[in-house]
C-alpha cells in the first residue's frame, strides 16, 4: 500500500467537502445554534430564581403581611421538595399611600424604571370586589412569577374573608385542597392503571445543565422544579 496515495485520496474527500455547503454549515451555524439554545437556558432559569422585590399599596391595611408569609412559607416548601433549590425569593416592601394613590404610583413607576424595586402590587378594596388585583413590573411574562403571585394573593384574600365571617382558619386550608383524578383504561382485556409503574422523579426528573470550563463542557444534573405543574404520565 502506497501512502502517498492513500494521502492524496484523503486530501481529495477534504477538499471535496470544504467546497459544499453541509460542511460550513455543520462548522459555523451549529455552534452557534448550541450557543443560542445555551442562552435561553440561563434566561429560563433567570426567570425561575433570584430576587423579586416588589413595593405594596396595603389600602386595607391587612393584606400585605400575611401575603408575605404566604411567599414565604411557599418558598420553603419549595425548597424542601426540590432539594434545596431556592427558586424565586419574593420581598415585600409595604408602602404608605403619599398623597393619593395615584400619585403613589408614579413615585414607584420611577423606582421600576431606576430598577430600585422589580414592580408594585396595588390591594385595592375596590378592586378586589371586582375580582381584580393590579400589579405593574418591569416584565409580566414571566408565568412562574405571576403564578407564584397570583396564588399567593388569592389565598391571602380567601383566609381575609373566611376570618372576616368569623370561621375557623382551617377553612381556607380544607378549600385549598384538590383532588387527583385517577385513570383506568378500559380494552377488551379488561381494566388496567394508567401509568402502573411507580414513579422514580428522584432518579429521572431532572433538568440538563451545560457549562463552559477551562477543562472543557461540563454536564451536570439538577431537580425540576414541579411545584406548580405536576408531573404527568406520557399517554402518546
Amino acid at each position: 500500500m502506497s501512502w502517498k496515495k492513500v494521502f492524496a485520496v484523503i486530501r481529495r474527500e477534504y477538499l471535496e467537502r470544504v467546497r459544499t455547503k453541509a460542511f460550513w454549515f455543520a462548522t459555523l451555524l451549529v455552534p452557534v445554534f448550541f450557543l443560542g439554545y445555551m442562552a435561553i437556558q440561563v434566561a429560563a432559569m433567570r426567570k425561575t430564581s433570584g430576587e423579586r422585590r416588589i413595593a405594596v399599596i396595603d389600602v386595607t391595611g391587612r393584606l400585605a403581611t400575611p401575603l408575605a408569609r404566604d411567599l414565604a412559607q411557599n418558598e420553603e416548601a419549595r425548597r424542601q421538595k426540590s432539594g434545596g433549590t431556592r427558586g424565586l425569593h419574593w420581598i415585600l416592601e409595604p408602602r404608605p399611600i403619599v398623597g393619593d394613590i395615584e400619585r403613589t404610583k408614579v413615585g414607584l413607576q420611577k423606582e421600576v424604571l431606576e430598577k430600585k424595586i422589580y414592580g408594585y402590587l396595588v390591594l385595592d378594596p375596590a378592586s378586589i370586589e371586582k375580582e381584580r388585583v393590579e400589579y405593574y413590573s418591569i416584565s409580566v411574562s414571566e408565568f412562574v412569577a405571576l403564578s407564584q403571585l397570583k396564588d399567593a394573593v388569592n389565598r391571602t384574600i380567601l383566609h381575609q374573608k373566611i376570618a372576616d365571617r368569623g370561621l375557623p382558619a382551617s377553612v381556607g386550608a380544607d378549600l385549598e385542597k384538590t383532588v387527583d383524578l385517577k385513570t383506568w383504561k378500559v380494552t377488551t382485556k379488561g381494566v388496567t392503571e394508567e401509568n402502573a409503574l411507580p414513579r422514580d422523579d428522584a432518579n429521572f426528573l431532572k433538568t440538563t445543565i451545560a457549562e463552559h470550563t477551562a477543562d472543557g463542557p461540563k454536564i451536570t444534573y439538577a431537580p425540576v422544579n414541579t411545584s406548580l405543574i405536576p408531573p404527568r404520565p406520557r399517554k402518546y
